[in-house]
């Protein structure tokens, strides 16, 4: 199968450690724009680059990999904003500057709206977490890694595959969501789509289906498939690295679940070690400006671990010198979550199969409506101590019985 090496594809972009913020200038004409603020410009009309030139609205040519200032040199550099917990007091704006090539996990973005703009803005009163462009960040709930760390060198430089390809056949399909895309394509598959099937035990059961989309392949280039499960084995590995270096848990380690869906994922794509559910190919056109508008990911899982969102992201210059955004992002899915929730937790073999943040759920639950009950009773007791035992009856009922001692009393 076609394909190149990602340590070649990279080899000839630089090292991140001189230059202003890190950057390495590739000539003196980007010197100008790494020494100096960001270019504070908007995106051009669709179809045009920055400087007016027309935009290639098909990838023209070989591809290469960007360099930073031809990431920076685009509208200023395109920023990927995610807003959490802009309800309440703990407001945050994550946002970093995207790079010539990067993996990121965030975690719920199921409820946290985000998206990638050329936006620079900061809301007051918000706590602000900015990643430069040459510059990695761990945290566990918040995760980018460059293509220059070590974490990303050990598991994707020695991935081969048809990048080429992967970017043509994402931008034949020509598929936008009108809530997300404001330009450029996308291809959705894995599990759990609308149809439900029955089980495999043969019972009146039925489960989600484990698999759709896969019919959108090229039956004329086999390899994607192989390629795009690589990429998700290398993502995995990649994730669980972070999380063992952030020393948090695992991401998607059910094996029940594992089982009725993400292993059935994985065959599919000939992959090995992959845990996701859901993997989605988008494709932009940066020279153009096209964005990826504000949003939810409102099917993603919500479960304690299964709630990240990963993705590879590189950076690609055509020889037209258009610039293309090609992401493979991974993630979960929420029907999948209930399906384990609410079926498996009554099934044969419960126990291997319940979800440990599920049992954690029903014990904070239970241990909840004790404390609400025993903050009730204190909240009624009158502090007396009758013999040797604390007197936990209600304040009312104490005084109703007091006054009928009182008034057997005064009758005697």
């Amino acid at each position: 199968a076609p394909g190149v090496s990602l340590s070649s594809l990279f080899a000839n972009v630089g090292n991140a450690t001189t230059g202003c913020n890190g950057l390495v200038p590739r000539d003196e004409s980007e010197k100008a724009v790494l020494f100096q603020d960001p270019i504070k410009t908007k995106p051009g009309p669709v179809g045009h680059g920055e400087d007016g030139s027309i935009a290639t609205m098909v990838p023209s040519g070989p591809l290469s990999p960007a360099t930073f200032g031809d990431v920076r040199k685009c509208h200023g550099g395109p920023v990927v904003c995610v807003k959490a917990h802009f309800e309440t007091l703990l407001a945050r704006l994550l946002r970093f500057e995207v790079s010539p090539g990067e993996f990121h996990s965030i975690s719920d973005l199921g409820t946290h709206p985000h998206g990638m703009n050329f936006d620079r803005s900061h809301p007051q009163f918000v706590s602000l977490t900015d990643v430069p462009m040459s510059a990695s960040h761990l945290e566990p709930s918040f995760v980018v890694v460059r293509f220059t760390n070590q974490i990303w060198k050990r598991h994707f430089d020695k991935l081969q595959v048809d990048i080429e390809g992967l970017v043509a056949w994402v931008h034949e399909q020509a598929v936008q969501d009108a809530a997300r895309d404001s330009g450029g394509s996308r291809v959705d598959f894995g599990c759990c789509g609308q149809s439900w099937l029955k089980d495999s035990s043969g019972s009146d059961s039925w489960c989600p289906n484990p698999l759709v989309g896969m019919n959108q392949f090229p039956s004329n280039k086999p390899h994607l498939r192989k390629d795009i499960g690589l990429i998700l084995d290398a993502m995995q590995g990649c994730m669980d690295d972070v999380c063992d270096a952030t020393r948090s848990s695992r991401c998607f380690q059910n094996e029940g679940r594992d089982e009725l869906f993400a292993a059935k994922f994985r065959e599919a794509l000939s992959a090995d070690s992959f845990r996701f559910e859901w993997c989605t190919l988008q494709l932009k056109n940066l020279t153009r400006g096209d964005l990826t508008k504000e949003h939810v990911d409102s099917f993603n899982c919500g479960m304690k671990d299964c709630d990240r969102t990963t993705s590879f992201c590189v950076v690609l210059r055509d020889q037209l010198g258009t610039l293309w955004s090609l992401k493979v992002i991974g993630n979960s899915r929420k029907v999948a979550g209930n399906f384990v929730r609410s079926k498996l937790l009554t099934s044969p073999g419960a126990e291997r199969q319940i979800p440990l943040d599920s049992l954690t759920l029903l014990c904070q639950t239970y241990a909840l409506r004790v404390q609400s009950t025993h903050n009730s009773l204190m909240d009624e007791c009158d502090g007396a101590w009758p013999g040797e035992e604390l007197d936990w009856r209600p304040r009312a009922l104490i005084a109703a019985q007091r006054n009928e001692l009182d008034h057997r009393r005064v009758g005697s």
